[in-house]
């Protein structure tokens, strides 16, 4: 995974860096099975607080998660978190797309009914 790290407002330092690349190891292991390469881009804004920015693309997901807090590393730890949450909503719903047969869920009178689209006849 590429991570490109962008500074605005504070020095640019090893421990921070080191710190956010540890934890989006985390990421890696849950998107590791995608062919294509992931990029990440990191940025950090400094003014009262500390806005962390996170964007996540690669051939499946293209993903955005913020934090803002006056702890560095709390903010950095809560939009990986925030991300990680987003990636596990993503891949559900890419499973469940390719796990559905075609049947599609329709809401009658109040309940959720499965039909076949196959099943449905049109009057021409």
């Amino acid at each position: 995974m590429k991570i490109k790290f962008m500074f605005q407002g504070l020095e640019r330092t090893e421990a921070i860096e080191d710190h956010i690349s540890k934890r989006l190891a985390k990421v890696d292991e849950f998107i590791k099975t995608e062919e294509t390469p992931k990029n990440v881009d990191v940025h950090i804004k400094k003014d009262a607080s500390v806005k962390i920015e996170l964007m996540l693309t690669s051939k499946n997901f293209h993903l955005d998660a913020h934090s803002t807090d006056y702890d560095l590393y709390l903010a950095a730890d809560q939009a990986i978190e925030k991300l990680l949450i987003q990636i596990k909503k993503q891949k559900a719903k890419l499973r469940d797309m390719r796990h559905d047969s075609g049947l599609k869920r329709v809401i009658q009178g109040g309940n959720e009914v499965i039909i076949d689209p196959d099943d449905i006849e049109f009057d021409d």
